[in-house]
């Protein structure tokens, strides 16, 4: 569980008030593996926690604005966080197999090739009464594939990913795509 942790300019700071935990930083993610304003990956627990800034992860496999990868629990959480990546790049989660719940991406940007979404990258979990505001940007690289980008989710696994209750507000150029490809 992540809870009363404050991130600020890359250092811990106990307490970060409301139980939750915040980033307000720049994050350059050119290590690989998953980056996210708040954590790469989760596998617990991230509730009433925020995250803004920019995350560039232009060389790992996946990012989001609050955490590259989910297969635990979100829950009314808030990424304001711009996000660049070459694929599987979400405003709040890059890829999500766990549970997302009543949490926001309000973003300037999500940029990137493939499985670009507002609020999910790829999504083969579960998506409830949660929203994302904010442009998807597709950019040209050797991953392109227009039909996996979306406001709300870039790309859903057939007959795996659930969402219910959710909602995009935003565009892709000239389009407004909720779900790239499902």
């Amino acid at each position: 569980r992540i809870g009363g942790v404050a991130l600020t300019d890359r250092v811990i700071v106990a307490g970060g008030g409301g139980g939750g935990s915040y980033n307000y930083t720049t994050t350059d993610y050119d290590r690989g593996g998953n980056g996210g304003g708040l954590v790469g990956n989760n596998e617990g627990n991230i509730s009433n926690s925020f995250s803004g800034g920019k995350v560039d992860a232009t060389s790992g496999s996946s990012a989001g604005g609050l955490v590259g990868q989910n297969l635990g629990e979100i829950q009314d959480s808030l990424s304001k966080s711009s996000v660049i990546a070459k694929w599987t790049i979400g405003g709040l989660a890059g890829i999500n197999s766990g549970i997302i719940n009543t949490s926001v991406a309000s973003v300037g940007t999500v940029t990137g090739g493939s499985e670009v979404g507002g609020l999910v990258g790829y999504n083969y979990g579960e998506i409830r009464n949660s929203l994302a505001y904010g442009d998807v940007l597709p950019t040209e690289t050797e991953y392109t594939d227009l039909t996996k980008i979306g406001t709300l989710i870039g790309f859903q696994e057939p007959g795996k990913g659930i969402t219910s209750f959710s909602r995009a507000f935003g565009h892709i150029g000239e389009f407004n795509w909720q779900i790239g490809n499902n």
